[in-house]
């Protein structure tokens, strides 16, 4: 029992109180480049890269330093960290795969059945107005007319609503789901281009909001009404985020 004690002893030598200390303050800093990388506004992709290498290093450090947990045969460390790298690499290509159909691909927003069926009654509407005699050139007139309201003087980024600038309004009510930038985030992507219903669409979407989602009526929880609502729709279409 000694002589194996003896043996473990030679071949694990005891950590010292200054190794801990500094293998603490290793430990520490990584810690606190990981939060400030995920206050830093990276990209999704990137940061969680980044979160997943710093992740290993401190587990690589407790497991090899701390707890003394090593392969007897290199061979057997190279398979396991062959093994971690293709763990790590089909992961952050499953996050690049999903980032990159969540980006690149046409999301209308909230495309529910509800939003489907709001769609096509739009639509319809559109259609019933032509009938009667109002064209295309009647709808324009009724956008334009809209627009001039919601968006002081024609102007979409000199809307109000609520009394304060349609941009101040939008980052501080919206962009905590759809992002500082409108890029998206638990809400859709709002940048014009992605934009391509019908504003009776959209504005109907701000002030009843959509059934299983987390868009909620702006109408019943902030009070917003159609010059409101039209005023976000015309700054979230025609102004560049």
């Amino acid at each position: 029992m000694e002589h194996e004690a003896t043996a473990h002893a030679n071949e694990h030598p005891p950590t010292t109180i200054r190794q801990y200390v500094l293998i603490g303050a290793i430990l520490t800093v990584l810690t606190l480049i990981e939060l400030w990388l995920s206050y830093s506004g990276l990209p999704h992709g990137p940061l969680i890269a980044a979160l997943l290498v710093f992740s290993a290093i401190k587990f690589a450090i407790v497991v090899a330093l701390f707890m003394h947990l090593r392969f007897d045969n290199r061979l057997f460390t190279r398979m396991f960290l062959f093994g971690l790298v293709l763990a790590g690499s089909l992961l952050l290509a499953l996050l690049g795969l999903f980032s990159d159909n969540h980006d690149s691909r046409t999301v209308e927003a909230y495309a529910t059945p509800g939003a489907v069926a709001a769609h096509e009654a739009a639509a319809e509407a559109g259609g019933h107005g032509e009938g009667e005699g109002g064209g295309q050139s009647g709808g324009g007139e009724a956008a334009g007319g809209a627009t001039t309201e919601g968006g002081d003087g024609g102007d979409p980024a000199a809307g109000m609503v609520q009394g304060i600038p349609v941009a101040e309004f939008f980052q501080a009510n919206c962009a905590v789901c759809h992002g500082q930038n409108r890029e998206g985030l638990v809400g859709p992507a709002l940048t014009p281009e992605r934009l391509t219903q019908p504003d009776e669409f959209y504005h109907d979407t701000i002030l009843n909001g959509r059934p299983g989602t987390a868009m909620p009526s702006w109408a019943a929880t902030k009070g917003l009404n159609d010059a409101d609502a039209n005023a976000l729709v015309q700054f979230l279409k025609h102004v560049e985020r």
